[in-house]
């Protein structure tokens, strides 16, 4: 079993507007000649169809992508209703706990939290999926945390791009941090 990690902006899994064509092109690329040279059998995703038609669109581009190599694919992330009996809050909840009282330090700390609950289920995606390897796109913020998670749970798993972007400058560096305002408003991924 091993999980070939890209973590990128959401923009580029939804073909959001923001995104130029030429950058989601250059996106599907990356996918197809990752697939290709790591022999990747399955797609999976940090992404719920729910968001997927908070964007006009009927599939996410790794999904597309997916159909064109003719790949499994398999969307992870649990929706809005999913989420309530699981405990899991957005960002909004979380600040709305607590108007004015939280340090950025400290909705980082609940945010992680969040997140750890949400990879726990992409995990178990996975093992749903049972198809490897598989190529997993998630956000930035999670590629790291994610396969230490992987790991953990004796499945081998490497980052191939922790911050995927058209841009080579941008690819470099850590991650963004859970409380830098690139993880807000994408509907229920956050």
């Amino acid at each position: 079993m091993k999980v070939f990690i890209v973590g990128t902006d959401h923009r580029f899994q939804t073909a959001d507007g923001g995104a130029a064509g030429a950058e989601i092109e250059a996106f599907r690329r990356f996918l197809r000649d990752v697939c290709s040279t790591r022999s990747i059998a399955a797609i999976a995703e940090e992404m719920c169809l729910e968001t997927v038609h908070q964007f006009g669109l009927q599939k996410s581009v790794c999904h597309e992508e997916a159909i064109c190599l003719r790949l499994k694919h398999r969307y992870c992330d649990p929706d809005t209703e999913a989420r309530k009996p699981l405990g899991i809050r957005k960002e909004i909840e979380v600040r709305l706990q607590a108007p004015g009282k939280l340090s950025d330090r400290q909705l980082a700390a609940a945010m992680r939290h969040e997140d750890a609950k949400r990879e726990a289920i992409w995990v178990q995606e996975l093992r749903c999926l049972n198809t490897w390897p598989v190529l997993f796109v998630c956000g930035a913020w999670h590629a790291e945390p994610f396969r230490d998670l992987l790991e953990r749970e004796n499945i081998r798993a490497e980052v191939l791009a922790s911050d995927w972007s058209p841009n080579p400058r941008r690819c470099s560096g850590p991650a963004p941090l859970a409380a830098e305002p690139t993880r807000v408003g994408l509907g229920v991924l956050r």
